[in-house]
């Protein structure tokens, strides 16, 4: 990157999707979670993701391999081949449904979560990176906050490898404090010290998704890697 975080690349490197056309009064409602439907309460969900070779690492009796899509290859970034590839997870849903307001604060607790893992792997230290000292910004602290917000938006465009984040929790007072306008991202609310991005996916794709039957229902991680569709941002406001 070309500012003094030193990133691997900036804002402007990458094309953004068109900027979305959103309904303030929709606020509360949860557009922002990937749905599906099911008939059953036990489901097997199959998505598309890529192929480590290193998977052996990732041990899950509930995710299984069903073959490899010719197509792209790449090298992640301790230059293994990787290549997407099909996979399925199987899945019960064993909540009872109450009210779509349980699911918005229960997703939101959980894509808090799964932003945590990201710091204790292979790439802690990059994302150690988007930790923000206000104090060490003083002047344009705006202006920084929001070019933190964009490299961590790319962030998840590379190591994600789907897209930028769509969506950000974020305190009201951080928002406005810090100005974070950007209209490409759009903020939900809630009571957070730190700011969380996030890309919704399909549900063939990684990522956290909500799966119901109308009476009861699962969050589920998707994905060998679904924190990759996430990115915490921690704000250190201690001197």
């Amino acid at each position: 990157m070309k500012d003094d975080d030193n990133f691997p690349f900036d804002e402007d490197d990458f094309d953004w999707d068109e900027e979305f056309d959103w309904d303030e009064e929709k606020d509360n409602n949860i557009d922002f979670i990937t749905k599906k439907e099911s008939d059953t309460p036990t489901l097997q969900i199959m998505f598309i993701d890529f192929n480590y070779e290193e998977v052996e690492e990732v041990e899950n009796d509930d995710v299984s391999f069903n073959g490899i899509q010719n197509g792209l290859l790449r090298e992640n970034p301790i230059q293994n081949m990787i290549s997407p590839s099909v996979f399925t997870k199987n899945v019960r849903l064993e909540n009872e449904y109450v009210s779509d307001e349980i699911i918005k604060e229960e997703f939101i607790e959980k894509s808090i979560e799964i932003s945590e893992r990201n710091f204790h792997g292979n790439d802690s230290e990059l994302y150690e990176k988007f930790n923000f000292k206000p104090s060490e910004h003083i002047d344009n602290v705006g202006r920084k906050m929001i070019s933190k917000v964009l490299n961590a938006s790319n962030l998840i465009a590379t190591s994600g490898r789907i897209g930028p984040a769509q969506y950000m929790i974020v305190s009201e007072d951080i928002y406005n404090e810090y100005e974070i306008h950007i209209p490409n991202i759009k903020p939900i609310f809630y009571d957070t010290d730190d700011i969380i991005l996030f890309r919704k996916n399909g549900i063939d794709q990684p990522g956290l998704v909500y799966i119901t039957n109308n009476e009861k229902y699962s969050l589920v991680d998707i994905g060998i890697y679904p924190e990759k569709q996430f990115i915490k941002i921690k704000i250190d406001n201690e001197d």
